[in-house]
């Protein structure tokens, strides 16, 4: 591959490397260009490569953000949630706990639970509930994160009520909720 030892390839291979049985997939810069890898089989195995135009880049680096959104960890890194594409909030087991509206966290009878910016779900006196990998900004620290249980099949969620016109924000702080991960969905 242009002269380019398989070591040095793995060395080369940037963000999130994605296996699936013996295949792997991942990305790595050579010089400007942004190159896509696909590699087959154990250490043995064949080596594709192909590059990828702006738009392509753009899509994968998007993904990649609501790959690292999307699974919601309580104050000791273990997964609660996670967040569909239609900003459901999902219980592992596929129950429907919430949804996002903007940034407020509404559950389904309609009252304002907190909210959610920068990657922190928040309740509505500004105390970190829970936290997604990419969280930022004025909170406590992260603690490590734990392997996410597989997703179950989620169940349809109830209608969407209108929501309750929310609080004024608080003010945010860097301090732990006391109101624990299973216990703000109520």
């Amino acid at each position: 591959m242009n002269g380019m030892r398989r070591d040095e390839l793995k060395r080369k291979i940037c963000g999130r490397l994605v296996r699936d049985g013996n295949a792997a997939v991942g990305c790595y810069w050579r010089g400007p260009r942004l190159y896509c890898v696909t590699t087959i089989g154990s250490e043995g195995g064949a080596l594709y490569s192909s590059t990828l135009d702006e738009r392509n880049v753009i899509r994968i680096l998007n993904q990649e953000m609501k790959i690292m959104t999307n699974v919601l960890y309580d104050r000791t890194g273990v997964p609660c949630a996670y967040i569909a594409e239609d900003g459901t909030i999902f219980s592992f087991v596929g129950k429907p706990l919430a949804f996002l509206q903007n940034e407020y966290v509404y559950s389904f009878s309609g009252a304002e639970l907190g909210t959610f910016e920068d990657g922190w779900l928040r309740d509505v006196n500004g105390n970190c509930v829970m936290f997604a990998k990419g969280a930022t900004g004025f909170a406590p620290i992260k603690p490590i994160c734990q392997i996410c249980p597989v997703q179950a099949i989620p169940s349809i969620p109830p209608i969407r009520p209108i929501p309750a016109i929310p609080y004024i924000k608080a003010i945010k702080s860097c301090a732990w909720s006391r109101v624990s991960a299973n216990d703000f969905f109520g």
